[in-house]
């Protein structure tokens, strides 16, 4: 049995998989799909132009809870300051930076520690001693105390030229997986840091 197809037939047939075709390729159909329910980017910000130091002191002065900050290295005083006012009105504060951070000039490390804010230093018991693997995260967590929490990371280092002069990001978001995400991260690598 043969059957007969109409000369339109096939040219709308034709136009049908055409169509199908390139909406495929302009929504990239083979992507995979990335679903995030209930949680926002809150900001983007690009060092110097954006001045994430305001940002920064913001989340910092607003938390009440728990104030975790992971950096490679850590001059800048008015963040150092912002932290110091947060220990005192309770906020447990800790920071777990790289041994780099202890040497730098105008470093905060030692500000911190006559303020009781515990800093651990990244030292990696399997470390090989040419090339010793560096704590070269910048992220910090912030809990509010009122179910409000926030992480922010990003390149930039919490020192002068990152926030004043370097081509550097942050963004800041309240997702709760990746807070959670960073929060154990954190205690990771505080295990395999000592207290400075």
């Amino acid at each position: 049995m043969h059957i007969k197809i109409n000369k339109h037939f096939k040219i709308s047939l034709f136009s049908l998989w055409a169509v199908l075709t390139i909406y495929l390729i302009i929504n990239n159909f083979h992507r995979p799909k990335i679903t995030v329910s209930n949680t926002r980017l809150i900001e983007a910000y690009f060092s110097p132009q954006d001045k994430p130091l305001k940002p920064l002191l913001n989340l910092i002065n607003k938390t009440n809870k728990t104030l975790w900050v992971a950096v490679y290295t850590f001059t800048s005083k008015d963040l150092a300051e912002a932290l110091i006012k947060a220990k005192n009105r309770g906020v447990d504060v800790q920071v777990i930076t790289d041994p780099y951070s202890l040497k730098a000039k105008s470093g905060q490390v030692e500000n911190l520690q006559k303020n009781k804010i515990p800093i651990f230093v990244f030292h990696p018991e399997k470390a090989n001693r040419l090339f010793r693997p560096l704590m070269h995260n910048k992220f910090a967590i912030f809990d509010f105390g009122d179910s409000q929490k926030f992480l922010c990371t990003g390149s930039l280092n919490w020192t002068k030229s990152a926030l004043n002069s370097n081509q550097e990001n942050i963004i800041i978001t309240d997702c709760p997986r990746a807070y959670e995400k960073y929060k154990i991260f954190f205690n990771k690598i505080r295990e395999e840091a000592t207290v400075a």
